[in-house]
Parts: C-alpha cells; sequence; structure tokens
C-alpha cells in the first residue's frame, strides 16, 4: 500500500488567528512528509471552513465529501 500521512488535528492559539500560523503548520508537515518519502497527504475539515481552505491553499484538494446527519437532540 501507498505511504500515506494523515495531518490530525491542528489548530492555533485565537490570538494568532488570520495571520498565517496554521497554513505555515499544513506547510512544514508536507514538507516533513515529503522528506520521509510518504506518498500522500490526508485531512479531515469541514467543508468551507478556515482549515479547509488552509489545506486547499498548501496544495491539498478535495477528494470527497461526507454527509453525516444527526437525530434531534433530547434533554
Amino acid at each position: 500500500g501507498k505511504k500515506v500521512a494523515h495531518l490530525f488535528l491542528d489548530s492555533t492559539h485565537p490570538d494568532t488567528r488570520g495571520q498565517g500560523v496554521q497554513l505555515a503548520l499544513i506547510q512544514e508537515r508536507l514538507r516533513i512528509s515529503h522528506q520521509l518519502n510518504l506518498e500522500m497527504a490526508t485531512s479531515i475539515t469541514q467543508a468551507g471552513d478556515g482549515s479547509a481552505r488552509n489545506a486547499e491553499r498548501a496544495g491539498l484538494s478535495v477528494a470527497y465529501i461526507v454527509q453525516i446527519f444527526t437525530g434531534p437532540r433530547t434533554s
């Protein structure tokens, strides 16, 4: 099988948001993945959120979209 890097859970402190920190983190993780000769990188985000935008800016592209349905909340 392919050697895959999964970029799992990254976030930045609210005071640093909008400054390119998360994008830089993703880019560095991809750089290290490349150095390790991994063949593919994956990440899971919510469509249209900041993490999804940063993943696309770093060169990742949408492979598929999953809809998650939940029932009504009960107290």
